[in-house]
């Protein structure tokens, strides 16, 4: 059960879960319990559908990146992944019906859209293996994830507000590094991903597009007045980036790669908490951020990340060495 756990990734349960999660309190005029909560749970049940469809297809690529990690998934066994994710598609199936037929039928083209996106990540099309596609395709599951609970609250999606598209570019931006330790493997196999394909001169200049580049974008929509100038506050989190970027262009081994990585999406989700919050500035809205970024922060410390499943890692440590080294 903790093997499946882990592959399964409940990290990023919670980085699908929150644009719709915020979208849904920002929206609602009053809360539906009963409907928002089975929908939480059903994004995570389909990210996690998905994570283990990654597993299964991976394998090739992982025994190369990390064979710890294929451990994971042979204590599961491949028959039941592929039973487990091809379950967790049909309940998402059932979702889109309900969701359809008894809350608002707007729902159902986009969960149909985002079903598909999720489905061919890992399926046939296989998006996930093509350099810029593949970032398409998560920013694009993120803006429909945050347009669902938009409109499960009630209202238009034609009045999508500009926080949706800002979420949506800077996920497409941090998406790149999810193939930040994978980059001997996926050559191997012939995968090119932006990091496969990026010598170790070009990562630092990535590190800065995908971490600054979403400040830009802030800032220029706070000036054309598209948002409010709260929204600069998100310039607070620019220390952290720019950390991230120095990180970066230093990591050399695949601990480091690692380590580096788990801090990338762990500002992700603080970067997601912040925004958002001040989209929908509340004392509810703040207490979801620090559970969402507290929760995060427990399943990392207990590594629930196949990635983790390294007995000498040690994110700290490396992340330590990194600042101390002169490479």
């Amino acid at each position: 059960m903790i093997a499946l756990l882990k592959i399964s990734k409940p990290t990023f349960w919670l980085i699908w879960a929150t644009p719709f999660i915020y979208a849904y309190l920002g929206s609602a005029r009053t809360y539906d319990w009963l409907v928002f909560l089975p929908n939480v749970a059903a994004i995570c049940i389909l990210e996690a559908a998905v994570c283990l469809h990654n597993e299964y297809v991976d394998r090739p690529e992982d025994v190369i990146n990390q064979p710890n990690r294929v451990k994971l998934a042979e204590m599961v066994g491949y028959k039941t992944l592929k039973r487990l994710f091809l379950g967790g598609y049909a309940i998402g199936l059932v979702y889109l019906v309900v969701n359809t037929v008894f809350v608002n039928f707007l729902l159902g083209p986009i969960a149909i859209t985002a079903g598909f996106l999720m489905l061919f990540y890992n399926f046939w099309i296989r998006f996930k293996r093509i350099p810029y596609v593949a970032e398409v395709v998560i920013g694009a599951v993120v803006f429909l994830d945050f347009l669902a609970g938009w409109v499960m609250g009630g209202r238009s999606p034609l009045s999508v507000p500009p926080v949706a598209y800002l979420l949506t570019y800077y996920f497409f931006a941090i998406a790149v590094i999810k193939d930040l330790p994978d980059a001997a493997g996926d050559a191997a196999v012939g995968s090119k991903t932006l990091y496969s394909i990026s010598s170790k001169l070009r990562r630092q200049g990535l590190g800065a597009a995908i971490y600054l580049s979403p400040f830009l974008l802030v800032a220029i929509a706070v000036y054309v007045g598209v948002v409010p100038t709260s929204f600069l506050l998100t310039l607070l989190l620019m220390p952290f980036a720019a950390f991230l970027i120095y990180l970066s262009g230093r990591a050399q081994s695949l601990y480091g790669f690692i380590s580096v990585y788990q801090l990338g999406f762990f500002y992700c989700q603080i970067f997601f908490v912040v925004l958002l919050s001040l989209f929908f500035p509340s004392p509810l809205a703040y207490g979801v951020g620090v559970a969402l970024v507290a929760l995060r922060t427990l399943l990392v410390v207990f590594r629930f990340d196949p990635r983790l499943n390294e007995p000498e890692l040690s994110i700290p440590r490396e992340i330590a060495s990194l600042t101390r080294s002169k490479n």
